[in-house]
């Protein structure tokens, strides 16, 4: 199943993922870690459906980390795509807008007309990728995912 470049871009799947929080536990996510991790796990299931190295991450202690996802969140922010709560003293809830869902909404539709294969990928990484993990926390993704302990172990001290 080779897809358009545009469909790995990793904004769209910042927006799905937000989407897909919104529509199955409601409460968006909750940390930097859980949507890094989400935003990993999205990739490599991406990457197993055929798609060539859709964004890049990189590796730090807590493994594979996603750079600009803070500055990317601020732009969605700016542009009323994201709604980004403080939570507690230290952590951040991410949350997408109504005008957020209607983007991606859109961009959906956009991707069906020109690729229907497209939908097809969203539908199989949701059902394999972000129903699995979406209730979890940042931390037991971390712990429990096969993916991120590989990542971590084997590139280290590498861009992946």
């Amino acid at each position: 199943m080779k897809s358009f470049q545009l469909f790995q871009n990793r904004n769209y799947w910042v927006l799905e993922i937000l989407n897909y929080s919104n529509k199955t536990i409601d409460e968006g996510i909750s940390g930097k870690l859980k949507m890094e991790k989400l935003s990993a796990e999205v990739r490599e299931g991406l990457i197993k459906q055929g798609n060539e190295n859709p964004w890049r991450l990189i590796r730090d202690f807590r493994g594979p980390t996603e750079p600009g996802l803070s500055r990317l969140m601020i732009s969605f922010q700016k542009l009323g795509l994201v709604e980004i709560e403080q939570i507690k003293s230290q952590g951040v809830k991410y949350l997408i807008t109504e005008k957020g869902i209607k983007v991606k909404n859109s961009l959906d539709k956009f991707f069906s007309k020109i690729n229907p294969i497209e939908i097809q990928i969203k539908e199989i990484i949701e059902e394999e990728v972000l129903k699995k993990w979406i209730k979890k926390t940042g931390n037991e993704i971390v712990e429990s995912s096969e993916i991120i302990q590989n990542m971590k172990k084997e590139n280290l001290g590498k861009r992946l």
